[in-house]
């Protein structure tokens, strides 16, 4: 706001006028009044006798006031005043106040009569103008800054702070208005004044000061301005600083006016603690070692452990860290090695069992150098020597040159002197043919066969089994005296076949079977199995499970839109159980596991865990027809298939196998979790066959088949004499040969499955045979007639022990076996001679052929009793967890005969191609989806060899083609487009 001031300065001016008294001209001086003066000075008078003179007191400025006044020459009194102030105003008063709003030149007048003079005078003045100055304008400034007054327009000038100059610095803490008045030369006054406004300070923070642990990274964050500088040259709101000593952020904060302030934040860096883990160490493997930390109030290991003290048994040198914590919070590490000497392993050699009277040499063997041995018996040499009256186990410790121990034992079963013969033997009558595929033994000594009956009425000792169809499922289950204890039949209106059966490891005695059923469904106990085949004529797997007692626990099947068979089982130490056949179908699904044909006929092989939930399934995917016929697992849970093929190569982990002829014998070897690791193709020129599978406590495998032509495997020449001879190879754990061996003589000799003897490391053989003779080892054996029962020893080196053969007049099969821990040997099958001999028990035969179940061998129950699951809890020294059951059934007629029928599907023509062992009756039948007869094909006698037969499908379906022979049954699905 401008304002202009007038500062007024006292003026007196004193004019004296000459005075003629007389009376007669004071009304012509009343002309005056009428603007009849002259000039300043001039006098107009009547008669008067009065005289005065004229004065102001005031600054002659304008619009300041002035202050008139007159004085009489002599002390005559004065009546009445008139004053003119020439600009047409005037005043009757005797000492006026007046203010002149114009600058210039004024005459001033005043008149003065008593009663007898009238004398008038006047005086000349100058009013000059107002005074104007500037203070300059209104300001805003920041808190805690100064600025500069400056006032212009006045030579003089005094302040309302007293302050007289024309500029001056002022620091207003908060909004103040400063007045100035200003004087010139001729003492005019003027006022201003000038508002400085005081703006409001930012809110400028930076946080509280914080508290932080070393090489922590920090985020100081700023606010209350627009612009930011750190004193580290920052110039954002927020920066992250990472100090190492306790130090002070500074940050100046400027508002949108361009106001500043300054904060700091204190970041307070605490002391680490001091972590220490302790020295490295070296230890023996397994050894149970305190590792202990200090330094802070909690601790983490990398192994999750929270305590100051870790417990470890480290296997392996390893480094172990810990991070501590103190009291304020902050962390710091430390690590410690701890350097593990190699594990010493020894071994004291395999448990065995001995004659009573024997003397056997224990030895303990390593691979590393071994300073000390102590055994239980106090020896103190590397070899012993005992002769023990009982069964007893022997502990040895061995110290090596790092001072570390280990203990092993090993047991020596000290059996009575007795000759092994035929115990019992027991057999299942009908009129049709009846076998048995395979047979399972548990830990009390109890025997449990399975198989299938074609009998109208199956007779099991006083027990008699109607079959509900073409053909059922047969189970038994006898002591070990040969007492039956129960018998089940199992069937539908079609065909079911019972394969195998595996006793659990539950130490429950509970058993799983599997086979397949082409019926619709199939009832096991309260469970109803519904085939998922488009045909009457194919079949689905079933797994089920029971109880000692033959209840069952629970039953599924797969799912698959053709033909699917299982044909062996394995069951390991944790329960796991693993199921392989063969499948047909596009796609063949366990729960909600697939695996998928890409061929006519692929294998499979499906892993379920104990409680039957399928884990994973695999296949072979190969372009060929491909059968599985065992599986097996070795003590690190690895998983083995052995089968054939007709592929001419196949894929194996990533490395392709080339096949040597028509059929292969294949071996494959997954992990636990179904990763292929290896495989093998194993045969000659001819139809060469994988039969089973064992091992042994070192992961050894032990692989038996038979084989049609000489073959090369792996660089051991093994040459066949007849038309098919039994062979035996020995591979270490990652697939190198070890030793190979065959067997046989002049006609065809077939294997069905291999067991190896915990107790004696002995290797088991089963199968028949029709040569006349065959030689093995040092001994000869000769034929009976017809096909006769095989069973051979070999020691683990692959050394041949003895051999056993059993027959009549005809053909008596031996389709499955099992051994026990004394190497007893339990033996099922089918026999069509009119007796067959066990010991004192002789079979007659009642039919086509009947199904027979026999012991080889003494008693050892006891021994059962006392090392019941032994097998599957022994420790380090690789006594654990794989299945010497091994013995396994195969479907006689899928490797004795062969059957391929081509194309399919067809268009219409078809060849049926089918090759015999032997010279025999052949009937070839068409069957339609429904089980119908279409034609019969072919129904004659028919030699040795290989066959093709043509024919024409009419109408468009799934059509069954059944080969009957002599070897047995053979199926081919075909579809007709």
């Amino acid at each position: 706001m401008k304002k202009i001031k007038l500062i007024s300065l006292f003026l007196s001016i004193t004019v004296i006028l000459s005075t003629n008294l007389h009376s007669q001209n004071f009304f012509n001086n009343l002309g005056y009044l009428n603007g009849a003066f002259g000039e300043g000075g001039d006098e107009k008078e009547i008669c008067c006798n009065i005289d005065f003179t004229i004065s102001y007191a005031g600054i002659n400025c304008e619009k300041q006031n002035l202050f008139f006044n007159y004085s009489l020459v002599e002390n005559v009194a004065a009546t009445e005043f008139f004053w003119d102030f020439g600009d047409n105003t005037t005043s009757s008063e005797q000492y006026p106040q007046k203010r002149f709003n114009s600058t210039g030149n004024y005459t001033i007048h005043l008149t003065i009569k008593n009663n007898v003079c009238v004398l008038t005078k006047f005086i000349s003045i100058f009013i000059n103008p107002n005074l104007l100055i500037d203070a300059g304008i209104d300001q805003s400034i920041c808190p805690n800054t100064s600025t500069n007054l400056n006032v212009t327009g006045g030579v003089t000038y005094q302040w309302n702070d007293g302050n007289s100059t024309n500029s001056m610095t002022v620091q207003p803490t908060e909004t103040t208005t400063y007045f100035v008045t200003g004087t010139d030369g001729n003492g005019c006054t003027g006022s201003d004044d000038v508002v400085v406004v005081v703006l409001p300070s930012p809110v400028i923070s930076a946080g509280n000061d914080i508290s932080v642990c070393a090489n922590t990274l920090v985020t100081l964050n700023v606010t209350g301005g627009v612009t930011y500088q750190w004193n580290d040259g920052n110039s954002t709101s927020s920066m992250t600083v990472q100090p190492t000593e306790t130090t002070t952020y500074f940050v100046t904060g400027t508002d949108e006016n361009g106001c500043t302030v300054s904060d700091d934040v204190v970041v307070v860096v605490l002391p680490s603690p001091v972590i220490s883990a302790g020295d490295d160490i070296s230890v023996c493997a397994n050894t149970l070692v305190t590792l202990n930390v200090t330094g802070g109030v909690s601790y983490s290991w990398n192994d999750g452990c929270v305590e100051d003290n870790l417990l470890i048994v480290p296997a392996e040198t390893m480094t172990y860290y810990v991070t501590g914590t103190n009291e304020n919070g902050c962390t710091a590490s430390d690590d410690i090695v701890v350097n593990v000497f190699p594990l010493l392993v020894i071994s004291a050699g395999e448990d065995v069992t001995i004659t009573e009277g024997e003397t056997i040499e224990l030895t303990v063997r390593s691979t590393s150098v071994i300073t000390e041995y102590l055994w239980s018996t106090g020896d103190l040499t590397a070899l012993i020597s005992a002769t023990p009256t009982q069964t007893i186990t022997y502990t040895v410790t061995a110290t090596d040159e790092n001072g570390c121990s280990a203990t092993d034992e090993v047991e020596v079963m000290v059996m009575p002197q007795q000759v092994q013969e035929w115990a019992w033997g027991r057999a299942l009558h009908g009129s049709g043919y009846d076998r048995g595929n395979n047979v399972a033994v548990d830990a009390n000594g109890n025997v449990y066969a399975i198989g299938y009956y074609k009998s109208g009425v199956l007779s099991v000792e006083n027990l008699q089994f109607n079959n509900a169809g073409s053909e059922d499922i047969i189970l038994v289950k006898y002591n070990n005296n040969g007492d039956l204890l129960w018998a089940r039949s199992l069937g539908g209106p079609n065909y079911e076949c019972g394969y195998d059966v595996k006793i659990t490891t539950d130490g429950n005695n509970n058993f799983y079977i599997t086979g397949y059923f082409y019926s619709p469904t199939i009832q096991f106990g309260n469970i109803t199995l519904y085939n998922s085949s488009v045909s009457t004529s194919a079949g689905d797997v079933f797994i089920v499970k029971c109880d000692g007692d033959g209840n069952v626990i629970w039953a599924k099947n797969n799912i698959g839109i053709y033909d699917e068979n299982g044909l062996n089982i394995a069951v390991d130490k944790n329960g796991n159980f693993y199921i392989t056949g063969l499948f047909s179908s596009p796609t063949i699904t366990f729960d909600d596991k697939s695996a998928t044909n890409s061929g006519s006929f692929d294998m499979f092989v499906v892993k379920y865990n104990s409680n039957g939930e399928a884990l994973w399934v695999r296949n072979l995917n190969a372009s060929g027809t491909e059968f599985s016929y065992g599986v097996n697992f070795d003590k690190d849970g690895n998983v083995y298939v052995t089968g054939r093929t007709s592929s001419s190569s196949i894929n194996f982990a990533g490395s392709v196998i080339y096949g040597h002829g028509n059929y292969d014998g294949f071996l494959v070897k997954y992990d636990a979790n179904g990763n292929e690791l290896w495989g093998k193709l194993i045969g000659g020129s001819g139809y060469d066959i994988g039969d089973e599978i064992c091992t042994d406590e070192d992961g050894n495998v032990y692989l038996t088949g038979y084989h049609g032509s000489s073959m090369n495997v792996d660089g051991i020449n093994l040459t066949c004499q007849g038309s098919y001879d039994i062979y035996v190879i020995k591979y270490s754990p990652n697939g190198n040969i070890i030793w190979a061996r065959r067997a046989g003589g002049n006609g065809i000799d077939y294997s069905v499955g291999i067991s190896y003897s915990h107790s004696t490391s002995d290797i088991f053989v089963g199968g028949y045979y029709n040569s006349s003779s065959m030689t093995f080892g040092t001994e000869t054996v000769n034929g009976h007639g017809g096909y006769d029962m095989l069973l051979l020893r070999y020691d683990k080196d692959g050394n041949e022990k003895w051999v056993l053969n059993e027959g009549s007049t005809a053909n008596d099969y031996l389709m499955g076996f099992t051994i026990d821990e004394c190497s007893n040997l339990y033996v099922t099958g089918s026999y069509t001679s009119s007796t067959l001999q066990f010991g004192n028990d002789i079979l007659t035969n009642f039919g086509d052929g009947d199904m027979f179940v026999a012991k080889y061998g003494g008693s050892c129950t006891d021994y059962l009793a006392k090392n019941n699951n032994e097998r599957y809890e022994k420790g380090h020294n690789g006594k654990l967890g794989y299945d010497s059951n091994v013995g396994k059934q195969k479907n006689k007629e899928t490797f004795m005969s062969e059957l391929n029928v081509y194309p399919n599907p067809t268009n219409g023509e078809i060849n049926i191609e089918y090759s015999l062992s032997a010279d025999g009756h052949v009937k070839i039948i068409i069957y339609d989806v429904l089980g119908n007869i279409i034609n019969t094909l072919f129904d004659k006698e028919t030699g040795a060899g290989k066959h093709v037969l043509s024919s024409n499908l009419s109408g468009n379906g799934i059509y069954l083609i059944e080969l009957i022979s002599n070897d047995g049954i053979l199926h081919q699905k075909v579809v007709k487009k």
